[in-house]
C-alpha cells in the first residue's frame, strides 16, 4: 500500500500564487518582468518550460472595495507602516 500523502506531494498539481503590490506602473512592469525571469530564466529555450506557468495581472481599480481592502490589509500586515493609500 502506498503512502497517499507522499504520493500526492511528489505529483505536480495546479497551484495559484498570489502577490498583492502597491506600485507605480513602471514598478509593476519591472516586477512582472522579474517574475517571468524567475519562472523562465531562458525564454529562448526549446520546448516547454520545466515548470509550466501562466501569469496575469489585475488593476486594483477593477476589484470590489472589499477585495481591495483585503489586499491592502494584507500588504499592511506583511509590511507594517507601509504607505498604501488608495
Amino acid at each position: 500500500m502506498s503512502d497517499s500523502t507522499t504520493e500526492s506531494a511528489d505529483r505536480p498539481r495546479l497551484r495559484h500564487v498570489g502577490i498583492a503590490v502597491f506600485a507605480t506602473a513602471a514598478e509593476h512592469e519591472a516586477l512582472m518582468e522579474r517574475m517571468a525571469e524567475v519562472l523562465c530564466a531562458d525564454p529562448s529555450h526549446e520546448g516547454p518550460c520545466a515548470v509550466p506557468w501562466a501569469m496575469s495581472s489585475v488593476d486594483g481599480d477593477s476589484l470590489s472595495r472589499r477585495r481591495r481592502r483585503q489586499l491592502m490589509d494584507a500588504i499592511e500586515e506583511t509590511n507594517p507602516g507601509s504607505s498604501t493609500t488608495a
